[in-house]
């Protein structure tokens, strides 16, 4: 059988020529070949955290500037009105009915762990505390948004089998104020809904 003389001065057949040079690879060259395309595994996974870290910290920032005007706008509107020759004096502010004082605690508290959110979502944005956090501030928004909507679509529109009557024509501007409130809590709380759809993904 015919054969090449190897550097030793030893014939070698023919066919074991491949086997050797597939020998005379080094661990270092086999391990770079099975690590690269974990390597770029990783890298995507990175991007893909940086981006949804970004898209969280955005929605948690919208939260807080729904929720923060919402709790400004029911504190600082104040009506009072006189009706029926000065005989009733009626007064509407957030401390008339126990759900916008509801209102008024469950948005602040959004609002300011909204703010508090960004940066532990910097620091950890896949935690399973924060996601715990990020849950019952969303249960508790959502609970404060509609007690509030329920008393707030009674002064508009009333109830005539329980004969209860409208409020809000006598007093416009502070309903109209609520009114905005309530669509600002709202709109806070799906933002914060999309948060928490995120830091649990």
């Amino acid at each position: 059988m015919e054969g090449t003389r190897a550097a030793t001065g030893q014939i070698v057949p023919m066919g074991t020529e491949t086997v050797r040079k597939e020998e005379t690879q080094t661990p270092a060259m086999v391990q770079h070949t099975v690590h690269m395309p974990l390597e770029v595994v990783r890298v995507k996974k990175k991007r893909r955290s940086i981006l949804g870290q970004a898209v969280q910290v955005i929605f948690r920032a919208l939260t807080a500037l729904c929720m923060i005007p919402a709790v400004i706008l029911m504190v600082l509107r104040n009506e009072e009105i006189e009706i029926v020759d000065n005989r009733y004096v009626i007064h509407a502010s957030y401390r008339s009915s126990p759900a916008f004082v509801y209102l008024v605690l469950g948005a602040g508290v959004a609002g300011c762990y909204s703010i508090l959110g960004i940066a532990l979502a910097f620091c950890s944005p896949r935690n399973r505390f924060l996601h715990t956090l990020d849950m019952m501030v969303l249960s508790l928004a959502m609970s404060a948004w509609s007690s509030a909507a329920s008393v707030s679509y009674i002064g508009f529109y009333g109830n005539e089998d329980l004969a209860w009557g409208k409020v809000c024509p006598y007093v416009k501007k502070f309903c109209l104020s609520s009114r905005f409130s309530l669509s600002l809590s709202f709109f806070g709380s799906i933002f914060h809904f999309l948060v928490c759809t995120l830091s649990s993904a």
